[in-house]
């Protein structure tokens, strides 16, 4: 309803229009007459839809049956397939089910973008006056320093296109050289890597929360960091730091949104089962900003 109102996005539902339109009506809305509702068998292109799922997934095992029978009965197949076939031009999933589950349709048939190696995400917390990125909280359980540099290059340019100029700080337990322990230098690493490929971006590190965050207290203790502000974009060294960083926004009266997927060809937000309306709102409204662009 609010993605309706506010102007957002044309929504385009997935399921049986009877089952839809009580859940819509016992929330006291009415608003069919304005979504699209598409039910898998009776959509017009799903045999279309099976072949080419076939042709993706063929060599993964799945026979033509399994494929009718996915395609049929999950939705979250369904949506990626809707997807990749032009027919939406976002997908927003996973309030349903766990994140896991999710995800297993998304990586099976959604490209990712030109250079990129592999998939990331980014969450966002906002503050009562006040934004912050958070990467990869989600998707990649302990990324080396290539693949770390990969995230904060992708999380920055995302950041970049909300309009937001992207302050990158790259976490760790220590700061600026420290500790010597492969964890803080693998941080230093990647933020050397990043510094190569884009010159461009303000990143910094290896460097502790409280440092990224207080620029007072940088600039006091640590003059070499070239950060022109506190750090909007935090970039943990595996997803233990940060899932939990973002699991304590609720300690700040901070609401968290995502994840926000990075480096996929087509925008899709995986919701989690804990999100909010608000939450899939904000999320809706960047896979809409993702698709435009």
């Amino acid at each position: 309803d609010v993605v309706l109102e506010e102007g957002i996005a044309q929504p385009v539902l997935i399921g049986q229009r009877e089952q839809i339109a009580r859940q819509v009506a016992d929330l006291g809305f009415d608003y069919l007459d304005r979504v699209e509702i598409v039910n898998p068998l009776d959509f017009e292109r799903f045999e279309e839809y099976c072949e080419e799922y076939m042709r993706v997934s063929g060599r993964r095992g799945v026979t033509p049956r399994e494929a009718h029978y996915r395609l049929a009965t999950r939705r979250h197949n369904f949506a990626m397939m809707m997807l990749r076939m032009g027919d939406v031009d976002a997908s927003v999933l996973g309030l349903a089910t766990h994140f896991p589950e999710a995800m297993k349709p998304v990586l099976e048939l959604i490209e990712l973008k030109r250079g990129v190696s592999r998939l990331g995400s980014m969450h966002m917390l906002v503050f009562k006056n006040d934004v912050k990125f958070f990467a990869d909280c989600a998707v990649n359980v302990e990324p080396d320093a290539e693949l770390l540099a990969d995230i904060a290059i992708q999380a920055a340019e995302e950041v970049a296109s909300m309009g937001i100029v992207p302050r990158v700080a790259m976490i760790s337990f220590s700061n600026f050289g420290a500790s010597d322990h492969p964890a803080a230098t693998k941080v230093a690493r990647a933020t050397e890597i990043v510094h190569k490929r884009r010159p461009y971006l303000e990143v910094e590190g290896e460097m502790q929360v409280n440092v990224a965050i207080d620029h007072a207290l940088q600039r006091q203790h640590y003059p070499v960091s070239q950060l022109s502000g506190p750090a909007n974009v935090l970039v943990f060294p595996n997803i233990d730091a940060g899932n939990a960083c973002i699991k304590m926004g609720p300690l700040g009266s901070a609401e968290g949104v995502g994840p926000i997927l990075l480096g996929l060809e087509k925008p899709v937000a995986v919701v989690e089962r804990s999100d909010s309306g608000e939450s899939v709102v904000r999320l809706t409204s960047i896979a809409a900003v993702q698709a435009q662009r």
